[in-house]
């Protein structure tokens, strides 16, 4: 059965949160790869050779918002600034707080930013990749 989503990526601080997410997705057949990271700057490092390479980016990246070093949101910044011209990928916001303020930041971004309230269900994500689908992701 092919899957939604051909490549996705996880950036949690938490090992245990990128295992269950990953094991969720493929399990659930939305996407076909995941890769994971534990830190932001890592993913930014990834990305920089997925460019310098001009290979495919992900179709989703899922990120975290509270991690330690680089935030969420800063690699949000980061990614748009150096990747957004290369590629079209959507990136969901992953959180355990529904802080109004990050609520605000994803509305302003919709266009390529989407939210999901930890702990992630599967019907979460069935739904999520279903407005997804509709939007032509």
């Amino acid at each position: 059965m092919r899957s939604i989503i051909e490549f996705a990526y996880i950036i949690d601080d938490d090992p245990l949160n990128n295992a269950v997410l990953t094991k969720t997705l493929q399990k659930k057949h939305l996407v076909d790869t995941v890769l994971s990271s534990t830190s932001a700057e890592n993913a930014l490092l990834y990305f920089d050779q997925l460019n310098s390479e001009e290979r495919r980016f992900p179709g989703l990246i899922f990120v975290d918002l509270k991690m330690p070093g680089m935030s969420g949101w800063d690699f949000v910044e980061r990614f748009e600034n150096q990747f957004s011209h290369r590629c079209d990928t959507k990136i969901i916001i992953v959180s355990g707080t529904s802080n109004i303020n990050d609520l605000v930041l994803v509305q302003l971004k919709k266009e390529r930013v989407h939210y999901i309230q930890k702990p992630v269900t599967v019907g979460e994500l069935e739904t999520l990749f279903t407005d997804l689908v509709n939007e032509n992701v």
